[in-house]
């Protein structure tokens, strides 16, 4: 899958099931500064969970290989050691 059919899927999700949390907060939650917290001390990470689209976001992050930010309710932290195979 390439980038645009990443965008394309993640898109389709969303029309499908509606507007992510994520598209209804405050989106400073999603890209903390000050490092990278802790799942457990981000609310961000826990409404991800509960998202009907958060593999297609962790899909979409992944290929395009997005650097900072929760994507998928994962940090960025936890996206570069499943890329290299660990896990998260």
């Amino acid at each position: 899958m390439n980038s645009n059919q990443a965008l394309t899927a993640l898109a389709e999700g969303i029309l499908e099931t509606g507007e992510p949390a994520c598209m209804q907060s405050d989106p400073e939650a999603w890209f903390p500064g000050g490092g990278t917290p802790s799942p457990e001390k981000n609310p961000a990470i826990m409404l991800c969970k509960a998202c009907p689209v958060q593999v297609l976001c962790l899909q979409y992050a992944m290929i395009n290989n997005e650097q900072y930010g929760i994507w998928g309710g994962l940090n960025s932290r936890q996206r570069s050691r499943l890329r290299r195979g660990k896990k998260t």
